[in-house]
């Protein structure tokens, strides 16, 4: 998800940082690396989420640090 900071609280976010935020900013959940070889059974590659505690690993990163996007088919 790609998203913007409101102008209405943007002078509360830059108080907490030590610049100005991005413009854009993605909200990128992880996921398991992929492994050297596809499932014998199916051939895709399996990933997993990420979790630590049982809740779901997550980060909220500028835009123009995301490589790709991957499109994960349940």
């Amino acid at each position: 998800m790609v998203f913007q900071i409101p102008n209405r609280v943007i002078n509360q976010v830059s108080l907490l940082l030590d610049t100005t935020p991005p413009t854009y900013l993605a909200y990128v959940e992880w996921f398991s690396p992929l492994p050297s070889a596809p499932d014998p059974k199916h051939l895709m590659y399996r990933v997993t989420r990420s979790t630590q505690n049982g809740h779901r690993c997550a980060s909220v990163v500028q835009v123009d640090q995301v490589l790709c996007s991957v499109h994960l088919i349940p």
